[in-house]
């Protein structure tokens, strides 16, 4: 399995925008932790959760800005 980089300025930014990243778990509907996680670069999100960040912000913070090689087309 392929690992990806993310983009911590696009979580950081994600976590502002949606309030905190209490505020964003619940709108991405992971835990608190895992959000903390990817901020601290332990995981990195999903595919899915990427779209679902991308969906919080209202497309402020999109799936590509996340994970930028990821071969999303």
């Amino acid at each position: 399995m392929e690992s990806y980089k993310q983009n911590v300025e696009a979580i950081l930014k994600a976590i502002e925008i949606a309030g905190g990243a209490k505020e964003l778990a619940k709108k991405v509907g992971v835990s608190y932790q895992t959000i903390l996680s990817w901020k601290n670069e332990r995981i990195v999100p999903s595919s899915l959760n990427c779209i679902k960040i991308e969906k919080a912000t209202e497309g402020k913070v999109t799936r590509k800005e996340i994970l930028p090689n990821f071969p999303w087309d």
